[in-house]
């Protein structure tokens, strides 16, 4: 609840004089206020849902709606004089505040910060219908991208060329890109299709006096073939390298290709540097057969490449990569780029693959990568320990709302959750709002934003006592009480981070950590349902087991809830307040007597506003903040002694004065959900209550016949032999030492 000083709560809970609403727009550099604009007041009508701490893990948004009068049309966007036209757009900055007038002044409680979105203009009515959200619309927007769906640290290296054993060099066309002394100033062989020419010039970047020139000479893709160069053996690995650069042209790429035969054996990757480049690439002859190159070249007309050294040769021996150490802090790798270009784990060598072994900080290229010599063109993304309120600062960094993550945790209300994790990261494109419910899923936790547009990070609402209470049935209207048997949930099953996170063979049995656990009382009393949450930030089995249990708890059984209302008192609650509120139940009373009222409590789950009509729904909790499920024989009974149930056990009043009366609701009975050690069962006369079965709990007993027994069996007490009356007790053989003998 936000503070009401100088308001008292007399006064708040004192008939309202007049009711106050200020919708403000911001125009990019003062608030406009349009229930005073110029004179005038514009607002006709507003409503809003408040957003704040909710019952679940999802973030809960406020929003808004309005109505503003336009009969001179200075809001429209084309109005050709009007100083607000286009004050009403997508994107606009909007505050709405709710008060009162109290000895004759007025106070103003801010309810809600947000954004506007689309307005509708009505040329007929002469009205714009307005709507929009709080400032969690930024988080609905914002997509999370590679890299920014990880968190971590980075680590760049200079690339070491691979060790390969390689056997004599097959390319010798003694052309303007034959590699060593064997270079003449010709293309000759080379044939270019439509789309492009080749010809031989001067260069000497790339170490020799000629090289080839490709230029394009239309849009399309085009393909320059070479001759054939040679037979391949089947079997046999061979690599392929040249140099290139592109000399014109803004984009564009080349590759090269090797057929054997007519079937495409290999190729590089695209080429795109604007310096010279060194590329390679490795294929497995399938068949034996000719080999002959293929340049295939992207770009538009006048797009140009300079290609050189040529090289051809059979491996003789396996390439070897070096391996890359990662930092100390790292906990693996979770993305790479090779001179700019994003690389993946487990993609093959011709895609410069890469994998690490589970629990290591060696990076290194699968096997079959061929890897040039390269300065600081090796970056690598790796995972370092987040505490998790600082993910969410980082989250608000980047929908926007602060610089850096110092300045988005001095902005937050928060508690520190003492929550750590190895690994934190979110599939590509998952929205930053879907982020914060995974992250509040985890810890217990609740984001919203306030009132004022402060970012909270908090623990999930517990009872506690009354922030207000509604001291007067007149004050509050209570249509009544509900359970929602939709909401139960007994059997909790949890799934957290998968264990093995690199590897690379398809065929591995997924090994996620879970935990289930469930109430067989639940079941037995409404049947099965289940809850069962996926979240990878769930990344021990402790976690996991411990959340499990909680939401067990708290879902088993049904709760109870009403929705109040409260005309025309703007008191300035909030989502997850506990209030108090008078209840005059509806039960006979003797002519002259008082009405019996109750005092409910409970944790405001949902808050709608539409102008003075104000509804708070509510879960109901008992007095003091304690759990609805509690033992039959305890203090929260005044008429009952404090005890445990053993087998075996009886209820039976005793005393020598009568108990006070209790003060519990009127759903209270005594065999009923209400009471956590108890089956729930409706009472019939002479009915003993008994602690037996298996849980052994609190169970109705039904009355014997005329003139049975009550005595004790093996385990238990029973109703046994018959008498005939209060003449013909039992035998000195009928009975032993123990029994219980009852007349009625």
């Amino acid at each position: 609840m936000q503070a009401t000083a100088p308001v008292t709560v007399d006064d708040l809970l004192g008939p309202v004089q007049e009711m106050l609403y200020k919708l403000e727009v911001w125009d990019g550099s003062a608030w406009l206020n349009l229930n005073s604009l110029d004179g005038k007041r514009y607002q006709k009508r507003i409503s809003l849902k408040l957003g704040g701490a909710g019952a679940s893990p999802n973030p809960v948004a406020g929003t808004w709606s309005a109505e503003v009068l336009n009969e001179d049309g200075i809001f429209h966007p084309f109005h050709p004089t009007s100083a607000f036209a286009g004050l009403f757009r997508v994107g606009r900055k909007v505050r709405i505040s709710i008060g009162a007038k109290y000895a004759g002044l007025p106070f103003h409680w801010q309810r809600l910060i947000g954004y506007m979105d689309a307005p509708v203009f009505n040329h007929e009515a002469k009205t714009v219908s307005l709507k929009g959200i709080d400032f969690m619309k930024r988080l609905a927007d914002t997509d999370l991208r590679s890299p920014d769906n990880y968190w971590g640290g980075s680590a760049t290296f200079s690339t070491v060329a691979t060790t390969t054993g390689l056997g004599a060099e097959i390319y010798a066309e003694g052309d303007a890109m034959e590699i060593g002394a064997g270079e003449t100033n010709n293309v000759a062989g080379w044939t270019p299709d439509a789309n492009s020419q080749i010809s031989s010039t001067a260069d000497v970047s790339m170490g020799s006096a000629f090289v080839g020139l490709i230029e394009k000479l239309n849009n399309p893709p085009s393909t320059v073939s070479g001759p054939v160069v040679g037979a391949v053996v089947a079997g046999t690995v061979y690599e392929i390298s040249f140099d290139y650069f592109r000399s014109a042209g803004e984009d564009g790429s080349i590759a090269l290709r090797a057929y054997v035969g007519a079937a495409l054996a290999g190729y590089s990757n695209n080429g795109e540097s604007e310096t010279p480049e060194h590329l390679s690439f490795q294929f497995t002859a399938l068949s034996n057969g000719p080999l002959q190159l293929k340049w295939r070249v992207l770009g538009d007309s006048g797009t140009a490449f300079h290609v050189d050294n040529i090289s051809i040769k059979p491996v003789t021996t396996p390439g070897v990569n070096a391996v890359y150490a990662l930092p100390d802090d790292s906990n693996g790798p979770y993305f790479a780029t090779l001179n700019g270009t994003p690389i993946w784990n487990g993609d093959p060598p011709e895609k410069f693959g890469w994998v690490s072994a589970e629990g290591s900080n060696i990076f290194s290229f699968v096997e079959g990568t061929i890897i040039t010599a390269g300065t600081d063109n090796l970056v690598v993304y790796y995972y370092t320990d987040q505490v998790l309120e600082n993910v969410v600062a980082d989250l608000l960094v980047r929908a926007g709302y602060y610089a850096d993550r110092a300045a988005a945790l001095a902005a937050m209300d928060y508690e520190p959750t003492g929550i750590v994790l190895s690994r934190v990261w979110f599939e590509s494109g998952t929205k930053a709002l879907a982020v914060l419910k995974l992250i509040c899923e985890r810890a217990g936790y609740r984001f919203w934003f306030a009132f004022d547009g402060t970012p909270c990070f908090k623990p999930a609402p517990e009872a506690t006592s009354p922030v207000f209470t509604f001291t007067s049935p007149a004050r509050v209207q209570d249509p009544g009480v509900q359970q929602d048997r939709a909401e139960i949930r007994n059997r909790i099953v949890i799934e957290g981070i998968e264990q093995a996170m690199f590897s690379v063979n398809e065929n591995k049995k997924r090994t996620r950590l879970s935990g289930t656990v469930s109430d067989a009382t639940s079941i037995a009393e409404y049947t099965e349902h289940t809850l069962t949450i996926t979240n990878h930030l769930f990344q021990d089995q402790t976690s996991i087991d411990a959340m499990c249990a909680e939401l067990l708890a708290a879902y088993k059984d049904p709760k109870w809830y009403t929705e109040l209302r409260t005309p025309f008192n703007p008191v300035p609650l909030e989502l997850g307040d506990t209030i108090a509120w008078p209840v005059e139940l509806a039960v006979a009373v003797e002519p002259g007597a008082e009405p019996i009222v109750v005092e409910l409590q409970g944790i405001v789950r949902d808050i709608a506003i539409d102008m003075g009509q104000i509804a708070y729904k509510c879960e109901i909790v008992p007095a003091g903040g304690e759990m609805m499920a509690h033992a039959l024989l305890s203090a929260t009974h005044p008429d009952t002694e404090e005890a445990a149930p053993e087998l075996g056990d009886l209820v039976l009043a005793s005393g020598d004065s009568p108990a006070p009366a209790a003060a519990g609701s009127p759903e209270h009975e005594l065999l009923s959900e209400m009471h956590e050690d108890t089956e729930a069962a409706e009472p019939e006369a002479a009915d003993v209550i008994m602690a037996s079965g298996d849980p052994v709990l609190w169970r109705r007993l039904p009355a014997g016949t005329a003139g049975q027994v009550f005595e004790m069996g093996a385990s238990l007490p029973k109703w046994g032999r018959k008498i005939t009356s209060a003449d013909d007790p039992p035998g000195s053989g009928e009975g032993s030492d123990g029994d219980i003998w009852l007349e009625y």
